[in-house]
């Protein structure tokens, strides 16, 4: 006799309730699964095996930042190794690493992954502005967008300080899951202007030149209309309509031109390429 178990939803201190990451979806867990297959089979050495199968408890525990996380650390990998890159995990030590390390022929770069998980507490104390396209309903307001631009910056800042002893390219790739993940949110998707964004991230690269590139993934924000027709050469965008939970919503890759240790070029253009 088959036995029904009741759906508990995990609740966190503050009080609010989550349902279960995107990545939990069924498309999401097969993805995922596909991808970690994958990577099990290609990375053979036992400190990748070994992280894997770390990636891999987090991620089934649909835990929100845990999962997230887990199912980043994959996705960027398998991103990599995509783009022809040879892709091996590195082991957590007690100082600050990065976790990847990724070859191209004879070059060398590193990858760190990180996640910015977007709460709707912490829009709260921030300061409301003027609906940006007047009071007729289509604008939005911009303090959501402000707050995750800030974010972002703080953590390419940090991470800049964690890892300037590395003697070698580093890419800082930034994840942002989605939103709509809080029970009872009545938060709109962040809609981010990503020229502009892009503009922020040129004027921050010469503070922290031991970045050789930030690459940014959205999994689900609204992009907004820019009236800017500006383009950085160092600026990589790409845009997909709301496809779900196979692809992101929108990469960013930006090379930082100030690095101390610079792409090269072959491992720039996979990179974009890849995108």
């Amino acid at each position: 006799m088959k036995r029904f178990h009741r759906k508990v939803r995990a609740r966190i201190p503050n009080g609010q309730i989550f349902r279960e990451p995107i990545t939990h979806t069924r498309l999401g867990a097969k993805e995922f699964d596909s991808q970690w297959r994958h990577l099990h089979r290609t990375c053979g050495d036992p400190a990748s095996r070994a992280r894997l199968s770390w990636l891999r408890e987090q991620f089934v525990r649909h835990r929100r930042g845990v999962s997230d996380a887990a199912q980043a650390e994959v996705d960027l990998a398998s991103l990599f190794l995509r783009a022809g890159f040879s892709v091996s995990f590195l082991p957590e030590s007690w100082v600050r690493t990065a976790d990847l390390e990724c070859y191209l022929g004879h070059d060398r770069l590193f990858v760190e992954v990180t996640v910015i998980v977007p709460t709707e507490r912490r829009t709260r104390g921030f300061p409301k502005v003027q609906p940006i396209g007047g009071e007729d309903g289509n604008g939005l307001e911009d303090d959501a967008e402000k707050l995750l631009v800030k974010r972002i910056i703080a953590r390419i800042t940090e991470k800049a300080r964690q890892l300037h002893y590395y003697c070698a390219p580093v890419i800082l790739a930034i994840t942002v899951p989605g939103q709509e993940k809080v029970v009872g949110s009545k938060s709109p998707k962040w809609v981010v202007d990503l020229k502009r964004l892009s503009g922020v991230l040129a004027l921050t690269f010469p503070q922290v030149t031991q970045l050789s590139g930030v690459l940014l993934t959205f999994w689900d924000i609204q992009p907004r209309e820019s009236k800017s027709n500006v383009r950085l050469n160092t600026i990589n965008l790409v845009e997909r309509a709301s496809v779900g939970v196979l692809l992101p919503r929108v990469r960013l890759f930006a090379s930082n031109p100030t690095a101390r240790y610079p792409l090269p070029d072959a491992a720039r253009l996979a990179v974009n390429d890849v995108l």
